[in-house]
């Protein structure tokens, strides 16, 4: 206590220099008996911006303070808009426009979409003073849909196909699915995916129908209409989901004895010390010079020349690769593999 007593009998009372009122400062660097009296000397101290140009910005006079007391300047763009600014972004060179430059700088790079067709959507021509002409979403064009109605669509929705009609796709859809889900809608013969619609079979407690499917496997599935139409279930499971072209069952165990009987047809063959040993010549990394991925954990046994063009499966014809060199190079020729990685002239 005595000691902070001494602290505190160090600082002497003295005016405030912007309002002159006595007042014991509680730090030792505090010059001011307030902040608002700080904010204020400070404000009188602001450099003068008035008549001064940054980039297309010119400063017409001081504006009030923001409700934090910062210094705010009233000013005009060259193309005529007026608003307030902060002073520190003017000179610290953050604002240099009224956002009319970055327009003008994402008008160069716009895309003429006049004449092109967006599912039901055909461009006809660009929106006269659109407000969209930014790097994110472009400018508005002006539309013709199939139906005949004309509709302005922002350019990023027509690419990213976020808009595919004037509103009549959603409405046909909505009917198809209204009346599919309370079953006025008769399913039956359809295809939807793998999955053909035989019969309808009951009703689930919220009222929506059931309708019983038969699959590309021969398996039974019972759907509901709206994941029917929705296109949510398109199989009874066995359908694998990423892949573009997905095998069936029956199909997937014939390629297998196929490739099979080719590889035993080719003759030749490798034990697993085999493989361990030639892992270890390789040093545990990819036989690809341009990759040398560590294989320790994933790897692929690769026939240098695929059986498919005559090689065959002793061990001086394998080779042990990553998963995704193996992937790319498929049952392609070694120097043909090569000459696509840019390996041989």
């Amino acid at each position: 206590m005595r000691e902070a007593a001494s602290v505190a009998s160090n600082f002497k009372v003295r005016p405030c220099p912007h309002c002159g009122a006595p007042f014991t400062p509680p730090r030792a660097r505090q010059s001011y008996c307030s902040r608002a009296c700080w904010h204020s000397a400070i404000s009188g101290r602001a450099r003068d911006l008035s008549n001064q140009r940054f980039h297309r910005v010119l400063v017409l006079r001081r504006a009030a303070n923001d409700k934090n007391r910062r210094i705010m300047w009233h000013c005009r763009c060259d193309c005529g808009t007026e608003w307030t600014v902060r002073g520190a972004h003017l000179t610290s060179g953050r604002i240099k426009s009224c956002n009319c430059r970055k327009r003008d700088i994402a008008q160069q790079f716009i895309k003429d979409l006049v004449g092109k067709t967006f599912h039901r959507l055909t461009v006809l021509r660009q929106q006269a003073g659109s407000k969209r002409n930014s790097t994110y979403s472009g400018p508005d064009w002006v539309c013709e849909c199939a139906c005949g109605n004309i509709v302005t669509v922002p350019g990023s929705f027509l690419r990213d196909g976020i808009t595919l009609s004037c509103g009549c796709l959603k409405r046909e859809n909505g009917i198809r699915l209204g009346t599919a889900h309370s079953g006025k809608l008769d399913l039956t013969g359809h295809v939807f995916g793998w999955l053909t619609v035989e019969r309808t079979f009951a009703k689930d407690k919220a009222n929506n129908m059931i309708w019983e499917c038969r699959c590309r496997c021969g398996n039974i599935k019972r759907v509901k209409a709206t994941r029917l139409a929705s296109g949510s279930i398109v199989s009874c499971g066995c359908r694998k989901p990423n892949k573009k072209t997905p095998l069936m069952p029956e199909d997937h165990r014939l390629d297998k004895r196929r490739k099979e009987h080719a590889r035993r047809a080719a003759g030749g063959s490798f034990s697993g010390s085999q493989i361990a040993e030639l892992m270890t010549k390789q040093r545990h990394l990819c036989a690809n010079p341009s990759c040398k991925k560590s294989i320790r954990k994933h790897y692929h046994i690769d026939h240098i020349q695929p059986i498919k063009l005559g090689g065959c499966s002793d061990i001086s014809n394998i080779q042990i690769l990553c998963v995704s060199c193996n992937t790319s190079k498929g049952a392609k020729d070694p120097f043909t593999w090569a000459n696509g990685q840019g390996r041989l002239l």
